[in-house]
């Protein structure tokens, strides 16, 4: 047997055997032989008490939850995977993917909030921040979210990774839009819990060298000097039923749940002027102005779901940049998701399937464009809170570039409350 087959073996038997050697069920812990249950609260109380937080307090009008997350990777990935290409590992072995803990609560309900950090390095400006906002919502008609937090463009990055059928998020999604930002958003819901709108304006977003590490988290704690500002919109309707957190269906729900919405932002408007005063100027600023939109779809029934989404970005490099860049031409890219799956055992097991579609240079027909296709199995321990994933993905280099040797397979651990 290969060295690759023998890992790869290695990481599917670990993950399993995790699944297997823990409690069947998240109340399966706390029975003794000869106790009689309610069947149903047997199931319901731990998963009910890790929703609601295990760590919690109230106080008059006050309320607190503390939550944590640790989520970390193991396997084999091949010989030409690189970290700065957006594959998940560079050699075979272990990586700490994520490492949590924050707090949410509210105060009056009508205001929210939530605090967390990233303990693991991430390399963000700022420190360990991972967001950090507060949220007025006096009616569902009107609300307000001030700080840290998700930037509202692209759904795959609005997604709670915890909540996830797959290992990560779609590599085509850290490319095309930053994960959290700074900034104020106004949202709406006119038709309540069936539609959103968020209107935003945060500081300008500031791209990395390399295409695959998208944007840098800027102006957190030292404002945007240089960065301008960033205005983003979006619209959500789900007119059938709410479709809930996440991707994918675990609890076999037999409501039909439609989702479809879209979003777009200005980043810089410097290279759209063309000489003249834009109506966009305060937007000014940083080393390029990027334009982007995007479109999804989301169905989910009976455990299962499907996903895909669409988001195409244009990229101007500013005759007169704010700060050094070695981004001196325009530029066209876009990039596709999509996610198919099915929940085989209700909050037990599940599978699904994932394929991208992402050209980092739509005009270059030769050189930038790559497909993936690949699957995870997902065993749920205690639902979202404790389960264990196996995954393997194929990536394919399309037009003249060289096959690279990239494909995983990586077994995942998430533990949270």
């Amino acid at each position: 047997m290969t060295r690759t087959a023998s890992v790869a073996a290695f990481t599917a038997a670990c993950v399993l055997g995790i699944a297997y050697t823990l409690p069947a069920r998240a109340e399966d812990s706390g029975s003794t032989a000869g106790e009689e249950q309610n069947p149903t609260q047997a199931v319901e109380s731990p998963l009910k008490a890790l929703k609601d937080g295990l760590v919690s307090m109230e106080k008059g009008p006050f309320s607190a939850a503390l939550h944590a997350r640790i989520q970390g990777w193991g396997g084999w990935v091949g010989e030409d995977s690189n970290l700065e290409n957006g594959d998940r590992m560079q050699e075979p072995g272990f990586r700490l993917r994520r490492a949590r803990i924050g707090v949410d609560g509210s105060f009056f309900k009508e205001f929210t909030f939530e605090l967390e950090l990233d303990v693991f390095d991430q390399e963000r400006a700022g420190g360990p921040l991972y967001s950090a906002w507060i949220d007025w919502t006096p009616l569902h008609y009107i609300g307000a979210t001030l700080g840290v937090q998700k930037f509202p463009v692209l759904r795959s990055m609005m997604f709670s990774s915890s909540f996830l059928p797959h290992l990560d998020r779609p590599l085509g999604a850290f490319a095309m839009a930053p994960e959290n930002a700074m900034g104020l958003v106004l949202h709406s819901s006119p038709w309540k819990d069936h539609s959103n709108i968020m209107i935003g304006l945060f500081n300008g977003l500031r791209r990395t060298d390399n295409f695959y590490d998208g944007y840098e988290g800027v102006g957190s704690s030292l404002g945007n000097r240089f960065d301008g500002l960033s205005a983003v919109a979006r619209f959500d309707l789900e007119p059938l039923a709410p479709i809930g957190k996440g991707i994918a269906d675990p609890c076999k729900c037999p409501k039909f749940r439609l989702g479809l919405g879209a979003g777009g932002f200005l980043n810089g408007t410097g290279a759209f002027q063309d000489g003249g005063t834009s109506v966009f100027s305060f937007l000014d600023g940083g080393s390029i102005a990027t334009r982007g939109v995007s479109g999804y779809l989301h169905l989910k029934t009976h455990g299962f779901h499907l996903f895909g989404e669409y988001a195409h970005e244009w990229v101007d490099a500013l005759k007169q940049p704010t700060l050094p860049t070695d981004q001196n031409f325009d530029i066209e890219r876009m990039a596709f998701n999509s996610s198919l799956g099915y929940v085989i055992l209700k909050d037990r097991l599940g599978i699904a399937l994932r394929s991208e579609l992402i050209d980092d240079n739509v005009a270059n027909t030769d050189l930038g464009a790559e497909l993936l296709v690949g699957g995870t199995v997902t065993w749920y321990v205690a639902g979202d809170f404790l389960k264990a994933q196996l995954e393997y993905m194929h990536r394919m280099e399309l037009g003249n570039e060289a096959t690279l040797g990239n494909d995983h397979v990586l077994g995942g651990v998430q533990l949270m409350f």
